[in-house]
């Protein structure tokens, strides 16, 4: 979908697992569903988290639910 009722997610979901994680960098996922994680640099876990965003780069973290970005 394009314009302004696209769901900007969507394209990542398309290249999800299964339970719709998508994993990128030193980290681990467990009992988690539709999140979304990625590390530069540091080593961190995602545990119970759904419908999350966490991304970590060299001076930063965020944290925020998918659905209010």
């Amino acid at each position: 979908m394009v314009g302004p009722d696209a769901d900007p997610w969507d394209a990542f979901r398309q290249l999800s697992s299964k339970d719709g994680n998508i994993a990128r960098g030193h980290l681990c996922i467990g009992h988690a569903s539709s999140t979304f994680a990625h590390s530069d640099e540091r080593l961190f876990a995602c545990v119970c988290t759904r419908n999350r965003v966490v991304v970590e780069i060299s001076d930063a973290i965020l944290v925020a639910s998918s659905t209010h970005l």
